[in-house]
Parts: C-alpha cells; sequence; structure tokens
C-alpha cells in the first residue's frame, strides 16, 4: 500500500513538473522565457553592422492619384544581413525652389534601428492625401544619413477631395 502512495506522489509531481503547474513550474518557465528573449536579443546583436558603401536609399510611390502611397526603404548590397541605426525621413519639395511643401507631417523623419536581409528592405510606407496646392513638378526625397533618393513627379498625385482640410503625410506602415 505505502508503495502505491509513493508512486501516486511521485506521479502528480511528474504531472506538475510537466505541465508548469505549482511554483517550481512557474519559476521554471519565467526562467526559460528571459532565457529565450536573452537569446533574441544577442542574435540580434551578433549581426554585423551594415558597410556604408553597401547601402542604397529608395523611395517609390503607387502612382496613383487620390492617395498616394510612398515606400521609403534600403537596399543592402552586401552579401549578409547586416545591422543599420540612423535617421530615415522623407520631404515632399517644390521641384523648382526645392520649398518644402504645405503638407501636415512634412518633412517625416523616424529612427531606425533594424536588421536588413539582403536586397530591398522597405523602412516606412507613408500614406499622402488631399493636396489641393498648386499643381507643380514635385521632388519626393528620402534621405538616410548622407544618402539620398529623389522621385521626380510631373505634378503632386495626391486628389484634392476637401479644399478645406490640410493636406497629410501619415505613416501607413512601419516595418520595425
Amino acid at each position: 500500500m505505502s508503495c502505491r502512495i509513493g508512486l501516486a506522489i511521485a506521479v502528480v509531481a511528474a504531472v506538475f513538473a510537466a505541465t508548469g503547474s505549482g511554483a517550481t513550474g512557474s519559476a521554471a518557465i519565467g526562467t526559460a522565457a528571459k532565457r529565450s528573449a536573452a537569446t533574441a536579443r544577442a542574435a540580434t546583436h551578433s549581426v554585423p553592422a551594415c558597410a556604408t558603401r553597401a547601402l542604397v536609399t529608395t523611395v517609390a510611390t503607387n502612382g496613383a492619384g487620390g492617395k498616394v502611397l510612398i515606400f521609403v526603404g534600403l537596399r543592402n548590397r552586401g552579401r549578409r544581413a547586416c545591422a543599420v541605426r540612423g535617421r530615415a525621413s522623407l520631404a515632399l519639395r517644390d521641384a523648382d525652389t526645392h520649398a518644402v511643401l504645405h503638407v501636415y507631417g512634412n518633412p517625416y523623419t523616424r529612427t531606425v534601428r533594424s536588421s536588413l536581409r539582403r536586397g530591398p528592405n522597405t523602412l516606412f510606407t507613408l500614406q499622402w492625401q488631399n493636396y489641393c496646392g498648386p499643381p507643380r513638378p514635385l521632388l519626393v526625397v528620402a534621405s538616410f544619413g548622407r544618402r539620398q533618393a529623389i522621385e521626380h513627379d510631373a505634378t503632386p498625385g495626391a486628389r484634392c477631395e476637401l479644399p478645406d482640410v490640410p493636406s497629410q503625410l501619415l505613416l501607413f506602415h512601419s516595418s520595425g
């Protein structure tokens, strides 16, 4: 009889340990989660820094009238993934005077701290809407550090839908 009780206690203890119930199981799970988070941070830091010559700033628009999507990115021309830190920005400018257009949120700037895979990487996507300014040629200028990419547009693409509402440049999607 005492062997059966001892066996039952051993089975119950094994079940608690396997399911994470009880103080010992919870502590073990918490410790495992901390180790996993530390491993993820270490993996992020183990990616080498990007060589400056391997990075190319990119900018593109969806070319649509109405609400325009603007994609700002970096192309990693290196042979493997690398880590990057810096400030990325986008400015909508008049092509003749280089003056910043009167658009809420223009210019847009954000700090980037990310790991880049080889090839093109989108840092963020902005949505431009309701431009009711003069229909003049436009420069879409993306910058990362000292590097720039410029897209020339014959006319601003964001359609004027509500003349009394200011034009806006809003974050549509961030990849980091």
